[in-house]
């Protein structure tokens, strides 16, 4: 078990490098899909709340065209759904 927290240690890295929120929730859907204990995912979402209030969010043109009228809106909770699968 001693290589799962190298492991560790390198997505921890690896998040802390994100640029805006959009790219942290990219390496985390990779992370969630991977065999970790509870201590470890409990690790990772610890660092997770405290990046997410500090990343920018970055609005693409997709979204923009979505809240137009007649398009259809996402409530800004369904990014943070990946929190809640863990």
């Amino acid at each position: 078990m001693s290589s799962a927290t190298i492991d560790l240690a390198t997505w921890i890295e690896k998040l802390k490098s994100a640029k805006n929120r959009t790219e942290l929730f990219a390496m985390l859907d990779s992370f969630r899909v991977l065999e970790w204990t509870d201590e470890q995912r409990s690790s990772i979402a610890k660092l997770y709340m405290r990046l997410i209030d500090v990343l920018p969010h970055v609005e693409s043109t997709t979204e923009d065209e979505e809240s137009k009228p007649g398009g259809v809106t996402k409530p800004a909770e369904q990014e943070e759904v990946w929190y809640e699968k863990m």
